[in-house]
């Protein structure tokens, strides 16, 4: 009987080693327990995006505010207008807000741009981290496009110089870690539109973003819906914003001596013209201090290559330059940075 109880105690300290291993497996499992809460995120997002695409897909026809589909971030412009999944850049709220969040110093930043009639655009964006116990990040930015003047014939024979177009967009973002590897944002947007001088219009618009990295930071994964709002109203006729949804995929490459390579493929689809519009990207950076950019737009009825570069200059400042090979114009832009 002493036998079999002393027996019985050893099988019992047997089982608690055992429990005591299936608990010790389970906390090695809980890393991809997270994984498995931020796929299931990533899932409600394209639902939600999904179901709103649902909402708006009645038909096929034309959106108004052109602004809020312009490039504006010259880095994202070179590399194909790649930008969904592109952080530590303060334009990049105008792709995904989520990236605010990357933020990891206050920033100021210009565009400019030329086109071929005497128009332009310009803008200015600042942004900061917020002290949080997540990272959390702000921006505000403004950009202004101006179409260029032309001439109106009126039927008793006299004429007219006017602005064929003055646009200006506000936006304000917000964006913050949720857990280590995901973040999202939101942006709010105000656009005031001017036609010719005469008619004039304005629209409230909403994104939403989100982005997902892998544990060493190399693979980014982004998703965002834009411009879900009100219409533009001229006069009589009511026009839809442009609502779309964007997502894009990078991944860093380091190679020998300082030496690193960015991919990037990135694509929205604007749901009432129902179109996709989709672009690849590269940047090479040698030291984090030069960088050499390249990128393709692949739009429905044509393509387009772009090409850029950067010099980044004391930590701090940067300076940036992009261009379209394009046939009908090659736009040439610049924007200035400044890190502090």
């Amino acid at each position: 009987m002493r036998y079999k109880i002393k027996s019985v105690n050893g099988s019992d300290k047997k089982v608690n080693k055992s429990e005591q291993k299936c608990k010790k497996s389970e906390r090695k499992k809980l890393p991809f327990t997270s994984f498995h809460c931020l796929s299931l995120l990533f899932t409600v997002s394209i639902t939600f995006f999904h179901f709103l695409s649902l909402s708006f897909a009645s038909g096929t026809g034309t959106t108004a505010g052109v602004t809020l589909l312009s490039c504006v971030g010259v880095r994202q412009m070179a590399m194909g207008n790649c930008g969904s999944s592109l952080g530590g850049d303060i334009y990049s709220m105008f792709y995904n807000p989520a990236l605010i969040a990357d933020l990891e110093k206050k920033q100021l930043s210009t565009f400019f741009e030329t086109g071929l009639s005497n128009d332009y655009k310009a803008s200015v964006v600042y942004g900061l981290p917020i002290q949080s116990s997540k990272k959390v990040g702000m921006a505000f930015g403004i950009s202004h496009l101006n179409g260029g003047e032309m001439e109106i014939n009126y039927v008793d024979g006299t004429s007219r110089d006017v602005t064929s177009q003055s646009d200006f967009l506000s936006i304000l973002g917000w964006g913050g870690y949720w857990s280590k590897n995901v973040s999202i944002g939101y942006n709010l947007k105000y656009l005031s539109t001017k036609l010719i001088e005469d008619y004039s219009s304005s629209a409230i618009a909403f994104d939403m973003g989100i982005q997902l990295k892998s544990k060493n930071e190399k693979l980014k994964i982004g998703l965002s819906g834009q411009n879900y709002g009100t219409s533009l109203k001229y006069r009589s006729e009511t026009e839809s914003l442009p609502f779309l949804v964007r997502s894009g995929i990078s991944y860093h490459f380091p190679l020998p001596t300082s030496h690193f390579l960015l991919l990037t493929i990135d694509g929205f689809y604007i749901m009432k013209e129902k179109n996709v519009y989709s672009s690849a990207g590269l940047e090479y950076s040698i030291s984090e201090k030069y960088f050499l950019r390249g990128g393709i737009k692949i739009m429905p009825e044509r393509y387009e290559f772009t090409l850029g570069a950067g010099f980044r200059f004391s930590q701090k400042y940067s300076l940036d330059w992009a261009t379209e090979l394009s046939e009908l114009n090659n736009p040439h832009n610049v924007s200035f940075s400044v890190k502090f």
